[in-house]
C-alpha cells in the first residue's frame, strides 16, 4: 500500500484497498492461530481439524466479503487530496472480528506470560506481545479507527506496522530460539534432498 497514494485509477485503488483489508483479516487470524499453537503446544488432532475448518470458513468469508461490495463498496471521493471509501454492510462485523482475534491472542499470551517462570520462554513471550501490541495499535488506529471517522490520510501507513511484528518475531527466533531453527533448517534441507 505504499504506492496507494500514487495510484490515479479508482478501480486500481479500490482493488488495492480490498487486498489490504483481506490481508488484515488474514493477519488477524494468523496471529490468533499462532497464539493458540504457542500457548497450547500439544493440540489433539480433532481440535486441530476443527481449527483448520474454522480457518477455512473464515478465509472464504473474508474473500467473498472483500471481493464483493460487502466490506468496501466504492469511493465516495477520489482525488489527490481526498480518498474516502464507502463501507459495506459487514464492515462493523469485520472490525469486531479483527479486534476479537487480536484481543484473544494478546490475552492468551499475557496469561501464559504471567504463569511462566523467569527465563528464555518468558523473554520470547515479551517480544511477541510487544510486537503484537505495537503492530495492532498502529494498524488499528490508521486502518480501522481513523477511516471509520472519515480520516483516510494515514491509511497507507498501517501495513508498515507489520514490519514491526516481523522484526520482533525474527529477533525472538534468532536470538531467543523461539523455534528450534536448526531442526527446521535440517528438515527443510533433508526434504529438498529427497525431491
Amino acid at each position: 500500500l505504499a504506492i496507494y497514494p500514487m495510484v490515479d485509477d479508482p478501480a486500481t485503488a479500490i482493488g488495492l484497498s480490498k487486498i489490504a483489508y483481506f490481508a488484515a483479516g488474514f493477519s488477524a487470524l494468523s496471529v490468533l492461530n499462532f497464539a493458540i499453537f504457542f500457548v497450547y503446544q500439544s493440540i489433539r488432532k480433532n481440535l486441530l481439524r476443527l481449527l483448520n475448518a474454522i480457518d477455512l470458513v473464515v478465509i472464504l468469508l473474508l474473500g467473498v466479503s472483500t471481493y464483493k461490495t460487502l466490506l468496501l463498496k466504492d469511493f465516495v471521493s477520489f482525488s489527490e487530496s481526498s480518498r474516502i471509501i464507502a463501507f459495506g454492510p459487514v464492515y462493523p462485523l469485520y472490525i469486531t472480528f479483527i479486534s476479537a482475534c487480536f484481543t484473544a491472542a494478546f490475552v492468551m499470551l499475557y496469561i501464559l506470560y504471567r504463569k511462566d517462570p523467569p527465563g528464555v520462554r518468558k523473554q520470547q513471550i515479551e517480544y511477541i506481545i510487544g510486537g503484537i501490541f505495537i503492530t495492532v495499535s498502529g494498524s488499528v488506529i490508521t486502518n480501522l479507527v481513523l477511516p471509520t471517522f472519515g480520516n483516510w490520510g494515514f491509511y497507507w501507513v498501517g501495513p508498515i506496522f507489520t514490519l514491526v511484528l516481523a522484526g520482533f518475531i525474527t529477533f525472538a527466533i534468532t536470538r531467543l530460539n523461539l523455534f528450534n531453527i536448526k531442526v527446521i533448517a535440517t528438515e527443510l534441507l533433508s526434504a529438498s534432498l529427497w525431491v
